[in-house]
């Protein structure tokens, strides 16, 4: 199990590289500021990646809770971006400093960055299940739209909802799974989260070939 586990950990890395390759294979086309922002989403997240699974054993909850902070902020304003609304920022503002505010708490309680923030990971969990939800609602109804799995947001989104409705149970159940006396099944839980990771690039590499798509075509 513990080999299948180790296996998976690299495997769960490796995928990052799929969307940076599709990324960089597209460069050459006019890319917006929300892929932009998704390329330093994706730089940052392979590199966490990477540094973490050199820390297999002995976890690195700096690392992780750093890298919390950069994925929540970036990938909200990458909604921010897609949702273009006037009226809607504000609210993406308040989420933003709401989400600081309950980041920096711990610092002032007897967590520390060294400790693994499972409230702060269930909440960003939370916030972005409902924003797909939500998002998905106006893809629905929005008629300009001719075909929702042609549209590169379309796969974005679906990325979003299907890793993190996934790993929210972990996150739920993080403090036994990373108790320092948690092994066998409790402690391989975290493939599941291996594995949500793997889907998640992949899926968010179809929309960056539906992105291609759409430019080419213009």
């Amino acid at each position: 199990m513990k080999l299948a586990y180790n296996i998976m950990t690299y495997f769960s890395v490796a995928s990052t590289i799929l969307p940076l390759c599709i990324y960089f294979f597209i460069k050459g086309k006019t890319l917006n500021l929300q892929l932009k922002v998704l390329l330093f989403y994706l730089i940052v997240s392979f590199s966490a990646d990477f540094f973490a699974s050199l820390h297999i054993i002995y976890t690195n909850y700096y690392l992780i809770n750093g890298f919390t902070f950069v994925e929540f902020l970036a990938i909200l304003f990458v909604f921010e971006l897609q949702w273009n609304s006037p009226k809607l920022r504000p609210l993406f503002i308040t989420i933003a400093v709401v989400f600081m505010a309950y980041f920096l708490l711990p610092f002032f309680s007897i967590l520390s960055l060294g400790d693994f923030y499972a409230h702060i990971n269930t909440f960003k969990a939370l916030v972005f299940i409902i924003m797909s939800i939500v998002y998905f609602s106006k893809l629905t109804n929005n008629t300009e739209i001719p075909s929702l799995t042609e549209y590169y947001f379309f796969w974005f989104n679906t990325a979003l909802l299907i890793y993190f409705s996934i790993v929210l149970s972990l996150f739920l159940v993080m403090n036994y799974i990373t108790a320092p006396g948690a092994h066998g099944p409790i402690k391989h839980l975290w493939i599941i989260h291996n594995f949500a990771h793997v889907i998640y690039n992949c899926l968010l590499a179809v929309g960056l070939l539906k992105w291609k798509k759409a430019t080419q075509s213009l």
